[in-house]
């Protein structure tokens, strides 16, 4: 299996299954697709746990971010509907180092609030670059 470099990548979630560890703890098992880049296409595992409150809560948010939106973790209703940004990291067990997801998070976009300032930050730039009338350009 080929490593994946260390990284930030987006990625859909597949499939989801829950079970237990050898010690008997829940634990959900995620399939990611990897949607961009040379690794496009490769899917790799993720695993949450619910051994701890936190590790529970932690859990439960990544699965909120793949895009669960009811209270019945066994059907998940509309698990896999949204893209996510996955953290990727080399995991060593016994000599063996495979990449496995380490993170699940959920993908950062601009706040309304902060578009306005963005707006005007690069206004000059956007009206000095605008494109030609018609009548101006060259045709091909």
């Amino acid at each position: 299996m080929t490593l994946i470099p260390e990284g930030k990548y987006k990625a859909k979630p597949l499939r989801f299954q829950l079970a237990h560890t050898k010690n008997g703890s829940e634990v959900v098992h995620v399939i990611f697709e990897i949607l961009d880049g040379e690794f496009a296409g490769t899917e790799l595992q993720w695993s949450g746990y619910f051994t701890s409150d936190k590790t529970a809560e932690r859990t439960i948010e990544s699965l909120r971010y793949c895009g669960w939106d009811d209270d019945n973790i066994v059907t998940m209703r509309g698990f896999g509907s949204c893209m996510v940004i996955i953290t990727v990291q080399d995991d060593t067990y016994n000599g063996v180092t495979k990449s496995r997801v380490a993170w699940v998070n959920e993908p950062k976009s601009m706040q309304s609030q902060q578009s306005p300032d963005f707006a005007s930050k690069f206004k000059a730039l956007i009206v000095a670059t605008k494109p030609k009338k018609a009548a101006d350009s060259i045709p091909f």
